[in-house]
């Protein structure tokens, strides 16, 4: 008979991987945990919980924790858990720049252009003279094969009263 585990002590991405692209939950039987329907249900119940107290207090939640989450995320190769992390925020903060450029530079890993312009063109509707906006939309433009456009950005990049100095190195690479 299997022994109902506490949710709690779960260790993430060993026993328990949440996949918030295919919204699946995944447990890994190790040891007495095992991958019944009462566990499951234990499971389930948790990280609705968690879910239910996270959105509630998000507005309580420093910026800065939400980018280092979004950064560990990115460095575990988990740049759709991280995009979802920055989406929630972004959807709480929606004047935040930094957040849209973050979410840009997730879609930019993941070679989804289409997204990542949206995201660095939704940066630059908050401050439309913001040097470093630009420069990333130039990046996306040049990995996405538009060289003409990263140039004319990377050019309005040199043009802000807070240029972004990469994108003098950028331009030189095309």
């Amino acid at each position: 008979m299997a022994i109902i585990f506490d949710p709690d002590l779960l260790i993430d991405g060993t026993e328990i991987v949440v996949n918030t692209t295919t919204k699946t939950v995944r447990l890994v039987a190790t040891g007495n945990l095992s991958t019944d329907g009462v566990t499951l249900k234990c499971v389930y119940s948790k990280l609705k919980e968690l879910w239910k107290i996270l959105k509630a207090n998000l507005s309580d939640v420093q910026v800065d924790q939400i980018y280092a989450l979004a950064d560990r995320l990115v460095k575990q190769g988990r740049n759709d858990d991280a995009l979802e992390v920055l989406s929630i925020a972004s959807s709480q903060f929606p004047g935040d720049a930094l957040l849209s450029k973050r979410i840009c530079g997730c879609h930019l890993e993941m070679k989804k252009y289409d997204s990542a312009e949206d995201a660095c063109l939704k940066a630059l509707a908050v401050n439309p003279n913001d040097g470093e906006a630009y420069n990333l939309l130039g990046i996306v433009y040049a990995q996405w094969q538009k060289p003409a456009r990263a140039l004319g950005e990377f050019d309005k990049a040199l043009r802000c009263s807070s240029p972004s100095q990469d994108a003098i190195l950028n331009k030189a690479r095309l």
